[in-house]
């Protein structure tokens, strides 16, 4: 049917703006004129999706990482104390008295790096040696305190060193403060 209608030559009929609008932003061969060169809106919007996925992936990515050194900084911490009364109780064939938490006991002194005690640690506010106290498994034990502890982080190195449940093995949680890390012969 539509095939008995002969087509009029190129160019010959009359374009309105109104009619079509398409050929306007066109050239003969259906390119942009040099006027109307650009982005449209759509692809615009496109590259900001794929940009916006792309940043999320990069922010998860360093945010493990981040997480993953504080907890091997917590890991490494915790072995330079176990070493430090270690080598006391090896010593002196006793584990050094109990002091207040965030006082290092002067008989270990020799052993820690100055102010390895003292410095704030990784998982919490503050150090604190624990001859008597804790979970009776892990007597004696060097425990880091937190008034408000990240349980995320005491989790994952849990997870990563020990037994992955912080009610047992080497390391555990003891009330709602305390992080213990046994160091009995």
């Amino acid at each position: 049917m539509w095939s008995d209608f002969p087509l009029p030559p190129r160019g010959s009929l009359p374009v309105s703006c109104a009619s079509v609008p398409c050929l306007l932003a066109t050239g003969k061969h259906g390119r942009r004129s040099s006027s109307q060169r650009g982005f449209t809106l759509v692809e615009l919007l496109i590259i900001v999706v794929i940009l916006g996925i792309l940043a999320a992936i990069v922010v998860s990515a360093f945010g493990d990482v981040s997480s993953d050194a504080r907890v091997n900084a917590a890991q490494k911490e915790f072995e330079i104390m176990e070493v430090a009364f270690r080598s006391y109780r090896t010593l002196q064939d006793e584990w050094p008295g109990d002091q207040l938490p965030g006082i290092v006991p002067p008989e270990v002194e020799e052993w820690l790096s100055a102010g390895a005690f003292i410095r704030k640690p990784v998982l919490g506010e503050f150090w604190d040696w624990n001859p008597d106290f804790g979970p009776a498994d892990l007597q004696p034990n060097i425990s880091v305190m937190a008034a408000n502890p990240d349980m995320t982080l005491w989790q994952l190195m849990d997870d990563r060193f020990d037994d992955g449940d912080l009610s047992t093995g080497q390391l555990q949680l003891h009330g709602a403060r305390h992080l213990c890390y046994g160091v009995s012969m």
